[in-house]
Protein backbone atom coordinates (compact mmCIF):
# COMPACT_ATOMS: atom_id res chain seq x y z
CA UNK A 1 0.00 0.00 0.00
CA UNK A 2 2.92 2.34 0.71
CA UNK A 3 4.59 1.99 -2.72
CA UNK A 4 1.24 2.25 -4.48
CA UNK A 5 0.37 5.52 -2.74
CA UNK A 6 3.80 6.93 -3.56
CA UNK A 7 3.48 6.05 -7.24
CA UNK A 8 -0.02 7.54 -7.39
CA UNK A 9 1.08 11.22 -7.26
CA UNK A 10 3.96 10.53 -9.65
CA UNK A 11 1.68 8.96 -12.26
CA UNK A 12 -0.79 11.83 -11.98
CA UNK A 13 1.95 14.41 -12.54
CA UNK A 14 3.39 12.53 -15.53
CA UNK A 15 -0.03 11.98 -17.10
CA UNK A 16 -1.03 15.60 -16.56
CA UNK A 17 2.26 16.89 -17.97
CA UNK A 18 1.99 14.70 -21.09
CA UNK A 19 -1.59 15.86 -21.69
CA UNK A 20 -0.57 19.50 -21.32
CA UNK A 21 2.36 19.13 -23.73
CA UNK A 22 0.20 17.49 -26.39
Amino acid sequence: MLPRFHMLPINVVVFHGSDRET
